[in-house]
């Protein structure tokens, strides 16, 4: 298939498909006539790259991943990744839910641009890291 209907196939735009191509996600296709052409396996692995981006991970992490299939890598070695990344995601969500907690009690503040009586600078003193 063509770089356009890959990408409508995947809802990604063409020049995300050639950023991926270049950081490694993507195999450098076949060219026919000079135009890309791909195959089901680069529907395949891209969906795994839209996956793994879904669930957490940044590209630098997925292009040590790929690929991800079983003649590299074991299913014990997934789950410690998974783990892992579990582990991080939870960091991040409570260090959010922190700042949502600061910003929600600072809705109530009348300090008038003073950050001495400000509710939202008293909640993040000494917290921010």
């Amino acid at each position: 298939m063509k770089i356009g209907e890959l990408s409508r196939r995947l809802g990604i735009s063409v020049p995300t498909l050639r950023y991926y191509e270049s950081l490694g996600l993507l195999e450098p296709p076949a060219r026919v006539s000079g135009r890309r052409r791909y195959g089901a396996e680069a529907l395949n692995g891209l969906r795994l790259v839209l996956a793994l981006k879904r669930s957490g991970f940044r590209l630098s992490e997925i292009s040590r991943l790929m690929p991800l299939d079983a003649r590299t890598r074991t299913r014990e070695e997934w789950r410690e990744i998974a783990r892992a990344k579990v582990t991080e995601l939870d960091a991040r969500i409570a260090k959010l839910r922190d700042a949502r907690t600061a910003l929600t009690s600072s809705l109530a503040c009348d300090c008038e641009g003073r950050a001495e009586r400000c509710a939202l600078v008293a909640n993040t003193t000494g917290t921010l890291r």
